[in-house]
């Protein structure tokens, strides 16, 4: 599959962003960014991916307490490869609706190994003041960093569970979050692991 996936990657086409989030931050602030939506992005590579020979799947699963969308690349030889993105669900159908779509994005395109056009997305929010960006939540892209790190490399089984007891409080995704709260929480994950 090593060879299937490296020539699907080089003719995969570039993606240009088709979208404009324009958001105002809780201090007034306002700033946008462009984004590829995901019809756009499944548009211009699913013919590719077929013609490789591979099929994509994507679907929603509870582990450990926590709502994932799971993607898999599946090549024909019965191959798979994919990843879990860690959503936020608050109860609310139409929150969870729209995790869901962001998540199969960047899930994707991280699967893949795409950034469409120049991606902007962390470049336009650094135009917010630092200290308000502190005093947000770290969202769900850092929080797919942050979820893979503790399980992946610090071998934390259940990183929402963890950060809870680290950080004394309930927590219901890795998502919420402040910047301050990951730091502690990775920091004393890397610790524990220095311990053992």
């Amino acid at each position: 599959m090593k060879a299937a996936f490296i020539q699907l990657q080089a003719a995969l086409p570039k993606i240009g962003k088709d979208q404009t989030a324009r958001v105002k931050t809780k201090t007034g602030a306002d700033f946008s960014y462009t984004y590829a939506s995901l019809p756009t992005i499944l548009a211009a590579i699913l013919p590719v991916l077929h013609k490789h020979g591979f099929a994509l799947a994507q679907r929603i699963e509870k582990e450990h307490g926590e709502t994932v969308l799971v993607t898999e690349l599946i090549h024909e030889n019965g191959v798979m490869h994919g990843g879990k993105y860690p959503l936020t669900d608050t109860g609310d159908i139409q929150d969870l609706g729209s995790a869901i779509t962001y998540a199969r994005r960047y899930a994707l395109t991280a699967l893949l190994g795409l950034a469409p056009d120049d991606d902007d997305d962390g470049a336009a929010a650094k135009k917010a003041p630092r200290a308000q960006a502190n005093a947000e939540p770290i969202g769900p892209e850092r929080a797919v960093k942050l979820h893979a790190i503790l399980e992946t490399e610090l071998g934390i089984k259940a990183p929402t569970k963890y950060a809870a007891e680290v950080l004394g409080r309930p927590v219901k995704t890795l998502a919420e979050l402040l910047e301050a709260d990951a730091a502690k929480v990775h920091k004393a994950a890397v610790a524990m692991g220095e311990t053992n």
